[in-house]
């Protein structure tokens, strides 16, 4: 559990950074009060709609299509599975 939270924490940390650079700096070098003042939230937003786009589409994809489906969901088993 605490692996996936570390990728997880990862995984925002980067797309964040990616939108915002700026944001990843404020947040080292500020308070959480003073980081909150710049683009930081914005930015959390940005990132949320662009990943729910992009989640969208693929939710699309994969139900229109039971081959794409079946190879996702063989993918995801394989994933598991290593994770084991």
């Amino acid at each position: 559990m605490e692996k996936s939270g570390h990728s997880l924490r990862g995984v925002i940390r980067s797309q964040v950074g990616r939108v915002c650079a700026v944001c990843t700096y404020q947040i080292a070098n500020n308070t959480e009060e003073r980081a909150m003042l710049g683009d930081f939230e914005k930015a959390v937003d940005d990132e949320v709609l662009d990943s729910s786009d992009a989640h969208q589409n693929q939710t699309i994809q994969l139900l229109s299509d039971p081959e794409k489906a079946e190879g996702f969901a063989r993918v995801v088993f394989d994933l598991l599975k290593l994770a084991e």
